[in-house]
């Protein structure tokens, strides 16, 4: 998966750094709609890592194709959001998973890991 690197919590960590900020320091995007984002995801993790085949199985690619639709949905409600999904490339990620097992978790781990720096570099988070 050329988007999302092999190292992608550090990919993850770069993303949240150059997040704009507003006045106070904040990002303009909150944990809450990250992990709106990331809750999206967890039903694929769930199922992707149920499947022994490194082929994803029709109807979860076709949740995969659904799950870039949600994503453009939310970025289109709030300009942070989109910021944020063109920034951290996810919509690209989801194209490039295709029917691949492997790339799909990785998404989600990078999902995971975009929170988690979120939530760590975020002042008003801590």
């Amino acid at each position: 998966m050329a988007v999302i690197e092999k190292d992608y919590v550090k990919q993850a960590e770069q993303v949240i750094s150059a997040l704009p900020k507003n006045r106070r320091g904040d990002f303009g995007l909150t944990t809450t709609q990250l992990r709106g984002l990331l809750s999206l995801t967890a039903q694929l993790f769930d199922e992707a890592e149920l499947s022994l085949d490194s082929v994803l199985p029709q109807p979860l690619q076709d949740k995969v194709q659904y799950l870039r639709v949600r994503f453009v949905y939310q970025a289109g409600r709030d300009k942070a959001v989109k910021d944020f999904v063109t920034r951290a490339k996810l919509l690209d990620a989801l194209q490039e998973i295709g029917d691949s097992r492997e790339d799909l978790l990785r998404f989600c781990r990078y999902m995971e890991a975009l929170v988690a720096y979120k939530k760590y570099l975020d002042p008003k988070d801590n």
